[in-house]
């Protein structure tokens, strides 16, 4: 590998590492960081997921969807908008999450502290708002 390669191997390396970095510290400063997804329906996956969970979304911009539910059904396709609207509360920078805590608009609420599906919550509150009877 010549010496101008090594440098822009080294220098990509650089950029990355500065922005994982600067995604950590603007998450715990409570600055919206943004995301990019791709939004394509082959983003939408079936999988075996914990008892009355229906769908979730991810980080990757993906959907996992419970394999008790038929896509194509109605139920099925209000559930994917439902979490298409997740997939952009990540994407604006208002909504992310880790194992232990979920960050909305800069606040930081642990999991264990909080009904994950619950109505009630800001963030779940859009997504129903924004799909009843989608």
């Amino acid at each position: 590998m010549g010496l101008g390669l090594q440098k822009e191997v080294r220098e990509d390396l650089m950029v990355q590492e500065y922005n994982i970095m600067r995604g950590r510290v603007a998450r715990r400063a409570g600055v919206r960081a943004r995301r990019k997804f791709e939004k394509t329906e082959d983003n939408i996956i079936k999988k075996d997921l914990e008892a009355g969970v229906k769908a979730e979304a991810n980080r990757d911009g993906s959907i996992y969807i419970d394999k008790s539910v038929d896509p194509n059904s109605e139920e099925g396709q209000e559930i994917i908008q439902h979490e298409k609207v997740h997939l952009e509360q990540m994407a604006r920078g208002d909504l992310d999450y880790d194992e232990k805590n979920i960050y909305w608009k800069g606040r930081i609420i642990p999991i264990s502290k909080i009904n994950e599906g619950s109505q009630h919550l800001p963030w779940e509150k859009e997504a129903y708002n924004r799909t009843k009877n989608a």
